[in-house]
């Protein structure tokens, strides 16, 4: 009935709806008990209408702009009355009126239900968002089947145990480019279902531990409640921010923390109406370039988006805030977010285009990465994984963030190897001079003394692992005739990175760091993700991520390797990583 007819586009049919459900939610959450509701439609005993169609929509309307200030923290009053329901020229009011006909007999915040972890208005809704909202370039969403790799790759059950038992805490989680909440919704689900149900028994038989366990989770009805503590989410697109909002509504939590704003916007600028908020945290790091960070929360799963132009609110500030500000792709700055939004130690699982991985457009932010975080696993996915919507490459990365100490040990291995290379850079140019040109030697006090084994010595070393073993028998001059090409291009700085990272060759330079801090980083490549999407549907295929039980549970620890070998099955991705160890 709401998409049909025509000249509609399917976003404004679905925006409409979602904002007329946060309405319909804000009346049930204001009112008292025994009080009228506003959202419905009043009648005269026999049925018809005694308001205008004009007079629903001031009503419904204004429960709308409560929900705005109240539940999507915007507490812009220019903003707030600009703000509407829906759109008369694109909603018709004959729509909004049907629309609260078919809704109003229903309750969206006391009539879920959570029977054998099945949420039926969650689920509906969520249905609506994968149907009616229209993927655009950049932004797509992520199957469940990926997003539940990513929880159990991370190993947040085992976090979550820890966290509980020790801190009384359960891991803060934040997703600053959310989309319509699939993370923050399928994390609620994972940590209520693994605490509360599969691994209970895990938990410290404590008080303390029991009483955060009954006030986190029960009654049954309300077990998701924890989580307007400990979710938060940034999403900049208004009708899909709102829709993680509702979202999160309909699975049980007040979502709270979810903020319709660009998730790249200083710290400050994250406002609510209510305490506490960790969002709006702040200070300055010295390992950062003297850049604010936030440092408040414990994992981060994302899927950015990828190569969209920034609006010109966050433009403004992240010259000034980000330390590739300058750079173009948005997803590489969601990654100086991570950084910036993680704690030390800190973990993240994410979505990236290939291209972060390989070109050397993007040899900055794999810099970026390897000093502020250690990296666990790197997950290639197959081309069809967010096809039908984009058949762009991508890869999970799961990376650990360092600690000011760890940081602190690659800076000085920075430095050291950044002097050796500068020491080699003018001995190798000088060479070079004297060997190709015929520059005077003597008027090169950096080489003028050298003999020819040290000549050599520092060809070599400069070269690495571009000699082959013949190269052992030839003279320093046939050495530079031989490689002068190579050592020309090792004797450049990266200009366009210069002010992160020095003058100096980062390639040889991170090659030495490297092999300093050589740590083991988990890598596959799968074919298969247990679906394949067509314009028609969906369809089941083989998959290589993760195995399950008879009841659909994903097994996890369940056998060793050679156990499973030996009954004939095969190891999954997430089978490996499990083995994994997170400080």
């Amino acid at each position: 009935m709401l998409w049909g007819g025509g000249g509609t586009d399917d976003n404004d049919v679905f925006s409409s709806l979602v904002n007329i459900i946060l309405a319909k939610i804000q009346d049930e959450s204001e009112k008292e008990e025994g009080e009228e509701y506003d959202f419905q439609i009043r009648t005269f005993k026999d049925g018809e209408s005694f308001e205008s169609n004009e007079q629903l929509f001031e009503k419904i309307n204004e429960l709308y702009k409560r929900a705005l200030k109240q539940r999507l923290n915007i507490v812009d009053e220019a903003k707030l009355k600009k703000s509407f329901v829906i759109d008369e020229n694109k909603f018709s009011l004959t729509k909004l009126k049907y629309t609260v006909a078919e809704l109003e007999r229903f309750s969206f915040v006391d009539g879920k239900n959570s029977l054998n972890g099945k949420d039926i208005l969650g689920d509906f809704f969520e249905g609506i968002i994968r149907e009616g909202f229209k993927q655009t370039k950049g932004q797509f969403f992520t199957h469940i089947n990926i997003v539940k790799f990513m929880l159990w790759g991370l190993q947040l059950d085992r976090l979550a145990i820890e966290r509980v038992n020790n801190d009384l805490e359960i891991p803060y989680l934040i997703d600053p480019s959310a989309g319509s909440g699939t993370f923050l919704i399928e994390y609620m689900k994972f940590i209520t279902e693994n605490l509360k149900r599969r691994f209970k028994d895990k938990l410290a038989k404590k008080r303390d531990v029991d009483d955060k366990f009954h006030q986190w989770f029960m009654p049954d009805h309300r077990e998701n409640k924890w989580a307007e503590k400990f979710i938060y989410g940034v999403e900049i697109n208004f009708n899909l921010g709102t829709a993680t909002k509702v979202n999160m509504i309909l699975h049980g939590d007040g979502s709270t923390n979810v903020f319709v704003k660009d998730g790249l916007l200083p710290f400050k600028f994250y406002d609510k109406e209510t305490a506490p908020n960790f969002l709006k945290q702040y200070e300055q790091d010295k390992t950062y370039f003297d850049k604010e960070i936030n440092g408040q929360f414990d994992v981060i799963i994302t899927n950015p988006p990828f190569s969209v132009d920034l609006d010109n609110e966050t433009k403004k500030n992240v010259k000034r805030e980000f330390v590739f500000g300058d750079k173009k792709n948005s997803e590489n700055l969601f990654v100086e977010r991570w950084y910036q939004l993680l704690k030390p130690g800190g973990r993240f699982g994410v979505v990236l285009p290939e291209s972060v991985f390989d070109t050397t457009e993007n040899k900055y932010i794999r810099l970026f990465i390897y000093k502020y975080f250690k990296v666990k696993a790197v997950v290639s996915l197959p081309q069809l994984t967010f096809e039908p919507f984009t058949s762009t490459k991508t890869s999970l990365l799961f990376a650990q963030k360092k600690t000011k100490a760890a940081i602190e040990e690659w800076n000085k291995l920075w430095s050291k190897y950044s002097n050796e290379w500068s020491a080699l850079k003018t001995r190798c140019e000088n060479l070079l001079a004297i060997h190709l040109e015929g520059k005077d030697r003597k008027k090169l006090p950096s080489v003028k003394d050298l003999k020819e084994a040290e000549e050599k010595h520092i060809l070599a070393r400069m070269l690495k692992d571009y000699l082959e073993e013949d190269d052992k028998r030839l003279s320093a001059k046939e050495l530079i005739e031989k490689y002068q090409d190579e050592l020309k291009e090792l004797c450049k700085y990266d200009n366009d990175i210069k002010d992160a990272f020095g003058f100096v060759n980062t390639w040889w330079v991170f090659g030495e760091v490297a092999k300093e801090l050589n740590y083991k980083i988990f890598m596959a490549e799968v074919e298969n993700v247990g679906y394949k999407r067509t314009k028609r549907g969906e369809k089941p295929m083989p998959n290589e991520l993760y195995r399950t039980n008879d009841r659909g549970e994903i097994l996890i620890d369940d056998l060793p390797a050679e156990a499973l070998a030996k009954e004939g099955g095969k190891l999954t991705a997430l089978d490996y990583m499990r083995k994994i160890e997170w400080e």
